[in-house]
Formats: C-alpha cells, sequence, structure tokens
C-alpha cells in the first residue's frame, strides 16, 4: 500500500473496491458503519455499492487517463 500511494498509482484501489463489490452482492450485506443489510435495508445497500462501483471505476480512470 505504502508503494502505491508514493507511486501515486490509483487503479489499484479502483480494482480493490471492485472486487469488494464483487465479494459483497452476492452475500447481500455489507459491514459499513454499521451491518446493511440488501432484504432490510435495500435502497442504503445499493446507495453504497453504487459510490463504491463509481469510486473504483474513477480511480482506474485516473490511471489510464
Amino acid at each position: 500500500m505504502w508503494v502505491l500511494l508514493g507511486l501515486n498509482m490509483n487503479a489499484p484501489w479502483g480494482v480493490m473496491l471492485l472486487l469488494w463489490v464483487a465479494l459483497t452482492v452476492p452475500k447481500g450485506s455489507i459491514r459499513f458503519v454499521r451491518d446493511v443489510d440488501r432484504q432490510r435495508s435495500p435502497l442504503l445497500f445499493w446507495c453504497i455499492e453504487a459510490t463504491w462501483i463509481v469510486c473504483g471505476l474513477y480511480f482506474i480512470w485516473l490511471d489510464l487517463a
């Protein structure tokens, strides 16, 4: 992580966020400050997932642009 920060590389962080999304969507729950379950709080769950997807793609785009 220190190397990535030192080299100002953003794409690996974006990939890590997208992998995080890939793991949490099938599971249906997220540990984000508190547990967010897709069944009990679908809007909050998908807002968090969408935010992670957008941030992940943005970090990857920063390195490609």
